[in-house]
């Protein structure tokens, strides 16, 4: 199922109400309403895996990053995305409903259907102070990092090779093999 692109533009305020007539999963790209596939289970798996090791890792270190799974991020006034994953540091950005700004990182698990939704947010995302954005492709069983701080912009790697997350420093990196988990 392909994402269904509203063609009116909302700002943050309209889409919050609209929430209460939409009963679907959605965001708002540039103002305007995209409506979401549900997960299938290999996707829940894989988010699953993903966030079990990240709190484990921000647990076990203390370190004051959290990470939160399909919660809204209010990015600004015409974008508000629910990214399957997301790690924050500023705890003041929450609250009862969103996380309000950028967060340090963003993982996005690859629907069954190709989309240009990948694009538009690599673009949306380096452009409002993202650090660091992952697509994970359960079909290729690729995972495609992007790095808006660093040098290097884009690596790949497949689901048997160790991915460390540069978010966190090189001392003590979190590495992650969805090999051995999924």
């Amino acid at each position: 199922m392909e994402n269904i692109v509203m063609e009116r533009k909302y700002t943050a305020d309209e889409y919050y109400a609209a929430l209460e007539w939409i009963r679907e999963r959605s965001e708002l790209i540039n103002g305007g309403i995209d409506y979401m596939p549900t997960p299938n289970i290999r996707h829940q798996q894989i988010l699953l895996a993903l966030s079990s090791q990240i709190n484990a890792y921000l647990s076990a270190r203390g370190s004051g990053f959290f990470v939160l799974t399909s919660a809204d991020v209010k990015l600004d006034d015409n974008n508000i995305v629910v990214p399957d994953i997301f790690v924050a540091s500023d705890r003041s950005k929450l609250d009862d409903v969103k996380f309000n700004g950028a967060p340090e990182l963003i993982i996005e698990i690859a629907s069954d259907t190709p989309s240009d939704e990948y694009f538009k947010k690599l673009v949306l995302y380096k452009e409002t102070g993202v650090r660091e954005y992952w697509i994970v492709d359960p079909k290729s069983e690729k995972i495609t990092l992007y790095f808006f701080e660093a040098e290097r912009f884009a690596e790949s790697f497949g689901f048997g090779e160790t991915v460390n997350v540069a978010i966190f420093g090189q001392d003590d990196p979190l590495a992650i093999n969805l090999a051995q988990t999924v």
